[in-house]
């Protein structure tokens, strides 16, 4: 599985830093369906706060449960809440820090 994610990231220090590495656990209500990580590193501005896309690639696991959850919010009007959490590795040149991430969004289904 490929994705796009959108996310803004504030870097206040008057220094770029680059995100280097992420890994990830993905889910759908209470089911873990997968895991993803970072596919390239990038660079995060000096003093800004912007939207970055994020690319990530990742393995779907059970897709079952998920199926059976994503008709159950069909027949409810209800959207399935995905949530995306992990950590992201940031630094610049030898200093490193892990930064957690937790985003969480309700996907539309649409028939």
């Amino acid at each position: 599985m490929e994705a796009v994610i959108s996310v803004v990231l504030d870097n206040p220090n008057s220094f770029p830093i680059t995100v280097k590495s992420g890994k990830f656990d993905l889910s759908v209500g209470k089911n873990h369906i997968g895991d993803a990580s970072l596919s390239e590193s990038f660079k995060i501005q000096a003093n800004s706060k912007e939207s970055y896309d994020i690319e990530i690639d990742g393995t779907i696991g059970d897709l079952v449960a998920v199926g059976i959850s994503g008709l159950a919010g069909l027949l409810t009007g209800k959207q399935p809440e995905v949530t995306i959490k992990g950590e992201l590795k940031a630094g610049n040149f030898f200093y490193t820090k892990k930064v957690p991430v937790e985003l969480k969004t309700n996907v539309p289904l649409n028939l």
